[in-house]
């Protein structure tokens, strides 16, 4: 061995805990202190999603409008690892199309259209399950028993990454009982995720009841070409489309959409069709 060779091990073995260089003691020390390190983080975590969740309750039961309701369901929704959210009145026998029963969604437009031409809201066994529920209802697409229209339908949930949700249930909020609905590609929540979620759910859907709006005026507000070009977008009519159906620019009917959505106090056009069939504005 040189003499370099030697100073070189004679100083990292100095620099060395003794429970590192003898194999015959084993690192107890420096595994303590990473097992205290860990358990430090994990309670600084634990304490900010403890205030994450008070910060989120908060500002739901404070929400003074619709839209900082639906912003908080937003957070809600991205808190919990989930991709989208729907608060909808809880469908009843006689129920056809889930658009007049949304209050707001995230979901895609189109998904739901596609919903409601394959009548799967009057056939499905699933959302029948709502009406009695008396805790959330998870479900899981690849654990389903689905017939070839919903099978079809949870295909294309795939293509925006809901792969599985929960269903929670305010079925004493009035004058419709109420569900708020999470979707997304996540691990099944644990019982505490589920519990806390359950709470949010109701608080909101208690909220919303308090803020619902009254539906005389929304007639009124709109005018009648608001209501035509609203009328051809529940039918799945793109602006183009409208546009050339009405011989308008894209950019007229845009700005006639933009209106009706803040007449309406909505937040995008899935919530604006919603809304005006919910409200029998247009057929």
């Amino acid at each position: 061995m040189s003499t370099q060779e030697g100073i070189v091990r004679e100083h990292y073995s100095h620099n060395i805990p003794r429970e590192v260089t003898d194999p015959s003691r084993p690192p107890w020390a420096e595994m303590r202190k990473m097992i205290k390190r860990q358990q430090v983080m994990a309670e600084i975590a634990m304490m900010m999603d403890e205030s994450r969740i008070l910060e989120l309750r908060a500002r739901v039961a404070r929400s003074d409008t619709t839209t900082e309701l639906i912003v908080a369901l937003g957070e809600i929704t991205s808190t919990f690892g989930f991709n989208h959210f729907t608060l909808t009145d809880i469908p009843q026998s006689g129920d056809a199309l889930l658009q007049s029963l949304i209050h707001f969604t995230s979901l895609p437009y189109p998904l739901i259209a596609a919903y409601d031409q394959a009548e799967i809201l009057q056939n499905s066994a699933f959302v029948r399950s709502w009406r009695a529920a008396t805790s959330p209802i998870e479900w899981d697409i690849d654990q389903f028993e689905l017939d070839d229209t919903e099978a079809a339908f949870g295909q294309r949930l795939k293509t925006i990454h809901v792969r599985m949700g929960v269903v929670f249930t305010a079925p004493d909020c009035q004058p419709e009982p109420l569900a708020f609905l999470l979707f997304g590609d996540r691990e099944p929540l644990d019982d505490a995720e589920k519990a806390e979620l359950d709470r949010l759910a109701v608080t909101a859907c208690r909220r919303f009841e308090q803020l619902r709006p009254v539906s005389a005026h929304h007639l009124k507000s709109l005018s009648s070409r608001e209501l035509e070009v609203i009328k051809w977008t529940a039918e799945g009519k793109t602006s183009h489309e409208i546009g050339r159906i009405l011989n308008l620019s894209d950019h007229t009917i845009n700005a006639y959409l933009a209106n009706a959505i803040r007449k309406m106090e909505c937040v995008n056009r899935a919530q604006l069709v919603a809304k005006a069939i919910r409200l029998k504005l247009i057929e």
